[in-house]
């Protein structure tokens, strides 16, 4: 049982489809990714027209529109494609958009692998959710006999030409003699099921059955103000643990990221520990801030001090500092290094060494750059080698309480699901509340909302529970964006009134 993502991955570290795909299976997170854009800009384009161009380039990637030859169609967007695959080959990374679609090509091109990975029979669920580079994957892999789950109603809508449901129609048509059921039992308290047939009947679809004995318990809580309602949820999770419930089979949901940012601070104070389904997005706001730049720089250390040759991160560690000059570095050593076959910190090495053709150290294109690079090797040959991480001993790992948002609890399980910040503004959106939300839009984020609170059901076993407030300062609703019904005046204090969330006909 495994991801899609880690199935691409782990046929990616093949080594035979590093020579296929000619880049390691290294994936770039958010500020790998930045850089990168960054470094298209010297393409000349306008920034807002080049974030469109590489989100319409890597949405073709991940859907396999680049088997015809005739997708891009301007010059613009093949330049645009071609410079982001040549960024992406000097530093030996891969984006997550053009994961699966790399590893279904090494599939079929080597024949060891492939039969490495096929099974006679495989599962998939949800086939509907995923990209069309993975439903071909998952049909490569399976010899014998595929199953899969997917959604009988059709599912959002999409502005790019590909929906995922499509995949479905065309696995029929390719194999017409397909069986197919309508699955109507739910293995979930009768409680979670009846919040999921309400959604359906809304959704104008058929209700299910519950299979399971256990009732299940729903309740609800508004209470007092922001403050209060934070300290509400800590109580429910200490008398929860003190009845012997595990930290990690509670859940904390959570719509809005400043609501869930700051429940972390109240539990984390309280020594519980949290979790969240990913790390923490870090984010280059001034390249030329050392101070604030401090962790960044430290984990790309660590990095290269475990592997000296990760290209991705001294392509990181060269971003900070002098950017602009670094990029024009960048620019120009992209070209030079691509005919030498070699990536970044190799092409470095080549030019330091004066064996890298078409370009000379004392370039003054590439003097900042290699004045970077030459305090990277600095910095990591006075590095205390007792200091690094030690994998043989890794830290030990305290259970703790996971928090996220309704998306992220799709497919899991708890004992104890809190649903917090359930109000108008959080859940759903300010914006929805007034009506500015019209026509075919608000039934897409009708659809959305109604998908997320079913996830959200069907992911507690035993109690759920929905906290909201009812009332907090005008300047706190202002900065939230929340739903103000009402304001008061309150000790020289405006306190903005708050409603309890829309969907909260559909719990009781």
């Amino acid at each position: 049982m495994t991801s899609i993502q880690n199935l691409a991955r782990n046929i990616l570290n093949e080594p035979e489809a590093h020579e296929i795909i000619g880049r390691s299976a290294r994936i770039l997170d958010s500020v790998e990714e930045g850089i990168l854009f960054e470094d298209m800009r010297s393409l000349g384009i306008k920034q807002r027209r080049l974030r469109g161009l590489c989100s319409f380039i890597q949405r073709g990637w991940s859907d396999l529109a680049d088997e015809d030859e005739r997708w891009l169609q301007t010059l613009e967007e093949e330049l645009v494609a071609q410079r982001m695959r040549e960024n992406l080959q000097l530093v030996d990374g891969m984006l997550r958009s053009e994961l699966e679609a790399c590893a279904l090509r090494v599939v079929s091109q080597c024949e060891r692998i492939r039969n490495a990975y096929q099974a006679p029979a495989v599962l998939v669920d949800d086939f509907t959710l995923m990209g069309r580079a993975s439903q071909q994957l998952v049909r490569a892999l399976a010899t014998q006999e595929l199953y899969m789950a997917a959604s009988d109603a059709p599912g959002m809508p999409v502005a790019d030409p590909y929906p995922f449901e499509r995949g479905v129609k065309e696995l029929l048509e390719a194999s017409p003699d397909t069986q197919t059921h309508a699955l109507h039992t739910c293995y979930r308290p009768t409680t979670s099921v009846s919040i999921i047939n309400k959604l359906r009947t809304e959704a104008g679809r058929a209700p299910l059955t519950a299979n399971d004995e256990r009732k299940g318990t729903i309740e609800t809580h508004y209470i007092g103000g922001f403050a209060e309602e934070q300290e509400a949820i800590l109580r429910t999770i200490d008398a929860a643990h003190a009845q012997g419930t595990s930290l990690s089979r509670i859940a904390i949901v959570g719509a809005n990221g400043v609501w869930r940012a700051t429940i972390a601070r109240v539990l984390r104070s309280n020594n519980i520990t949290v979790t969240t389904t990913k790390p923490t997005r870090m984010r280059i706001r001034d390249y030329r801030d050392a101070e604030a730049n401090k962790t960044l720089e430290c984990k790309t250390l660590e990095q290269l001090s475990r592997d000296p040759e990760n290209a991705l991160a001294w392509r990181t560690w060269c971003a900070l500092g002098d950017y602009l000059a670094n990029s024009v570095g960048i620019d120009a050593l992209r070209a030079p290094a691509l005919r030498a076959g070699l990536t970044l910190p190799q092409a470095l090495n080549a030019l330091l060494a004066g064996k890298l053709d078409g370009l000379c150290a004392n370039d003054p294109m590439v003097e900042g750059l290699l004045a970077r690079y030459r305090a990277g090797l600095d910095e990591l040959h006075a590095r205390d080698a007792e200091a690094t991480y030690d994998p043989t001993n890794p830290p030990a790992e305290r259970e703790g309480v996971l928090l996220c948002n309704p998306r992220e609890l799709q497919g899991q399980t708890f004992d104890l699901v809190i649903f917090g910040g359930f109000v108008n503004g959080f859940f759903p959106s300010r914006a929805w509340c007034e009506n500015e939300v019209i026509g075919t839009a608000r039934t897409r984020e009708a659809q959305l909302y109604q998908t997320q609170l079913a996830s959200v059901a069907a992911s507690a076993t035993n109690r759920l529970v929905f906290t909201g407030f009812t009332t907090c300062s005008l300047e706190t609703a202002e900065r939230l964006d929340l739903c103000v019904e009402r304001i008061r005046l309150t000790r020289g204090i405006r306190m903005a009134t708050i409603s309890p969330s829309a969907f909260l006909s559909l719990i009781h």
